[in-house]
């Protein structure tokens, strides 16, 4: 009897383990598709450019953790650059695999302050738990805010360097850096919008619980 229990959970523990390893495939592809089709949206003017690739990095990495997050942004950063601009193609795969990594990492850091302090039984809770849950509300935002721009920091001295190699000085990489360094704020301020503001964030509560 105890030999069949053993046996049954542990082919219980298998079936769940191949369940979250099939949706976090099934999830980490999606994404990537996001991020491609992110690089390739967004305004392009004669001063400046703007995509939503880096938003839906950011996305990926809260949502999913690191390894998805980094994978989602190098594989499809890489995939757009492929489509519009070859020449950084393999810059921009490292590069958005590291940000993508930090930012799950850094987003995994902060989750699980904000969990242990949010996710108490209800019998547990005291008068003070509404004020306590607005905190770390509050502070959840702000870290998650930093954690952004700390991530897309990545992006933009990556390109610094990648585009000193290209041009073989800095004049050129300079003029483009402060594009960059715009491209980092609005991306993260475009992400911490749909996490929080649309509550898109949730959905990692229910990938988390299934």
């Amino acid at each position: 009897m105890k030999e069949q229990s053993r046996k049954k959970a542990t082919s219980h523990v298998s079936q769940k383990a191949l369940r979250f390893t099939t949706r976090a495939v099934a999830y980490t592809a999606l994404m990537t598709a996001l991020v491609y089709v992110g690089t390739l949206v967004g305004y392009s003017g004669n001063l400046f450019y703007f995509n939503l690739g880096d938003s839906v990095i950011l996305i990926a990495a809260a949502l999913l953790g690191p390894v998805s997050g980094a994978i989602a942004g190098g594989l499809g950063a890489f995939l757009g650059d492929l489509t519009v601009y070859p020449v950084t193609m393999l810059f921009t795969l490292a590069i958005k695999f590291i940000e993508g990594l930090a930012a799950g990492l850094l987003f995994r850091i902060i989750y699980k302050k904000y969990d242990k302090c949010v996710c108490v039984p209800e019998d547990e809770r005291g008068a003070d738990y509404p004020l306590l849950k607005r905190k770390a509300d509050v502070l959840k935002i702000v870290f998650s805010c930093l954690a952004g721009l700390l991530s897309t920091a990545i992006m933009f001295v990556g390109y610094f360097i990648c585009q000193t190699f290209m041009y073989g000085t800095y004049a050129g990489a300079i003029v483009a850096l402060p594009f960059d360094v715009a491209q980092g704020v609005i991306s993260t301020a475009v992400a911490i919008l749909c996490l929080y503001a649309l509550k898109l964030e949730n959905f990692r509560y229910k990938l988390k619980n299934k």
